[in-house]
């Protein structure tokens, strides 16, 4: 019998203390206060190298989180993977998460041409088929890949892109991250502002 993935995540979030939280906002808002400024500095593959350390430091100082992550992926996959396999996507998932905050990150100061350079648009004549209908097109994508990236992409090619997001929890890494995305002419509205 597979477990409820959100259960977990509910528990783990009751189970943090206020202290952790507190540790958790003021290591959010020293990254942004003394390494954001640097970004712009680095280029991109610089700050992948970077990424795949930080996901590599946040599996070892996070036991809690990867019991978590393991726990989830039992849930979905029960038996029918090895450990190896749950380990495999776990960690690949954690390090596509830190490539692609930290793609984001960098997202402000890439220009249009580097965008376009570093990604590519599979299936536009798709889009612009249904486009050519006047109705718009809603397109729905999992956080598989850099979906920050491929907003922007579509966005640098002309098409209107307005985007629904979970807010960051802290005011200065929401601003950060809905500040890239609107650097490239994407309206962001947040999941509360998108009900109305």
């Amino acid at each position: 019998i597979a477990s409820d993935p959100v259960d977990h995540r509910l528990a783990y979030k009751a189970r943090k203390s206020r202290l952790r939280r507190f540790g958790e906002r003021l290591l959010v808002r020293t990254i942004a206060v003394f390494v954001y400024p640097l970004l712009w500095s680095l280029p991109l593959p610089v700050l992948r190298r970077i990424a795949t350390g930080m996901a590599t430091v946040a599996r070892l100082f996070s036991p809690a989180r990867t019991r978590l992550a393991d726990e989830n992926l039992r849930g979905v996959y029960g038996d029918s993977l090895s450990d190896q396999e749950i380990k495999s996507i776990r960690d690949g998932s954690a390090l596509n998460a830190f490539k692609t905050m930290a793609e984001l990150l960098k997202l402000r100061w890439l220009s249009e041409d580097e965008v376009r350079r570093i990604t590519s648009v599979e299936g536009r004549g798709n889009l612009d088929a249904a486009l050519a209908e006047g109705k718009g097109v809603c397109v729905v994508t999992a956080h598989f890949g850099n979906w920050e990236l491929a907003g922007a992409a579509l966005a640098v090619e002309g098409y209107p892109v307005n985007v629904v997001a979970r807010d960051a929890d802290d005011p200065i890494m929401r601003e950060f991250t809905n500040g890239a995305r609107r650097s490239k002419g994407i309206n962001v509205f947040g999941r509360r502002n998108a009900r109305q």
